[in-house]
């Protein structure tokens, strides 16, 4: 009897996992948080592309060859370089975003799954 019960969060949890931050939320109907998580998760990812691809950006205008050959390992330590803050800090974003996602999916599917209280 307690296999249904569990099925609604283990589901939640796997599409928060496997989709991203807001899908579980938005499986359970909880649509103004699930939005705000996938809101949170794009700002923070755009945050990550744009800080490394302007830093890829600017090596390759300033030394083109740089880009090509074996140079992949010094380009990539000059992005860490110029933004490996910045870097650090969406990544860190991104990684709370993601398991405060999978977290609250499956508390609240098992809030919502367990029904109202039992009337006194």
């Amino acid at each position: 009897m307690s296999a249904p019960r569990l099925r609604r969060p283990l589901w939640a949890v796997t599409l928060s996992t496997f989709l991203g931050p807001g899908a579980g939320q938005i499986y359970n109907r909880d649509f103004g948080k699930g939005m705000a998580l996938i809101l949170a998760t794009l700002v923070a990812g755009g945050g990550f592309l744009y800080a490394a691809g302007s830093a890829i950006f600017e090596i390759a205008r300033v030394d083109p060859m740089a880009i090509e050959g074996d140079g992949a390992y010094s380009v990539a330590q000059r992005v860490l370089a110029s933004q490996g803050g910045t870097l650090a800090y969406c990544s860190l974003a991104l990684t709370v975003l993601w398991v405060v996602g999978i977290v609250d999916a499956f508390l609240s599917a098992r809030r919502k799954s367990a029904g109202p209280p039992p009337a006194a």
